[in-house]
């Protein structure tokens, strides 16, 4: 249908432009001197132009043919600009259901991962705190444990009171230094002690003390300079409260308290008694300075 439409248009155009020239250009009268001469001069006049008709027919319809050529080739373009489109569709529809495939195993490595990795930080954390357990044990087992098991007062030159204490480390291994210090008071009764205010004291440095070993030291004793005799021979009691502190061969810092008491003080020496009651022994301090 579309040929046919071109081939009448071309017809039209044809006589349409055949007009448009007779106009412009009229053929001219043949020149005869009779009527069968004029009409054979009129029948060649009318023989070219059919000619030339036939010649406008035959451009008119190869420019048909050229113009269906072309829609042709539109068609052919467009057909495979379509399929083309289409390829490009389904290969864009597959690069994406690849890049979400890729994208979905990413993001199930990166959880498994995560799992592993939480997994591993708490298998290092359980064996870090095996090992602080480790360690704690161990040095509860090795390190020195000190304190105060005796007691005696005795008198020096000045006749001032001394008091010497029997310092026992039951530990496997020494304490590397010792620090003694304590204070003293007179009380009534056995039920007295302890409610005297602590108040703070001095400490005097005393040596090493070995494993499974002990070691008598002077204590350094607050207000023992104004006990006389005289007071722990009557009535009153004499207390002294204190403490150790030893640091071990892990260089962490121990203390013991002590609470010894005594009636009366006989020359050269008396042993005190131990105050009933517990009392904080081997306490942790923190590390040695």
């Amino acid at each position: 249908m579309v040929g046919v439409a071109f081939v009448v248009v071309a017809l039209d155009w044809g006589r349409q432009e055949t007009a448009l020239r007779e106009r412009a250009y009229p053929i001219p009268q043949p020149e005869c001197s009779s009527d069968a001469e004029c009409a054979e001069k009129a029948l060649q006049v009318q023989a070219r132009e059919a000619a030339t008709a036939e010649a406008a027919l035959e451009v008119a319809v190869f420019q048909l043919a050229l113009s269906l050529a072309g829609v042709i080739a539109v068609g052919f373009t467009i057909f495979y600009a379509h399929r083309a489109w289409k390829e490009a569709e389904r290969s864009a529809d597959a690069a994406h259901e690849s890049l979400q495939d890729a994208r979905d195993d990413a993001v199930a490595q990166a959880a498994r991962f995560s799992e592993e990795l939480e997994i591993a930080r708490q298998t290092a954390n359980a064996a870090l705190r095996q090992v602080a357990v480790a360690e704690d044990t161990a040095q509860k087992e090795l390190r020195a444990y000190v304190t105060a098991v005796e007691a005696s007062i005795g008198w020096g030159p000045n006749h001032h009171p001394l008091i010497t204490l029997r310092c026992v480390n039951t530990g496997r291994t020494p304490a590397t230094r010792m620090y003694i210090g304590g204070f003293c008071y007179l009380a009534d009764s056995i039920t007295d002690v302890g409610a005297a205010q602590r108040p703070k004291y001095r400490f005097g440095k005393w040596s090493a003390v070995g494993a499974g070993s002990e070691e008598k030291a002077i204590a350094v004793i607050e207000g023992i300079e104004a006990i006389t005799k005289t007071a722990v021979s009557a009535s009153r009691l004499l207390v002294i409260e204190g403490s150790i502190k030893y640091v071990d061969i892990f260089d962490e810092v121990f203390e013991s308290e002590f609470a010894f008491f005594c009636m009366r003080a006989e020359p050269p020496e008396s042993q005190m008694a131990i105050v009933p009651g517990d009392r904080p022994t081997f306490r942790h301090l923190g590390k040695a300075n």
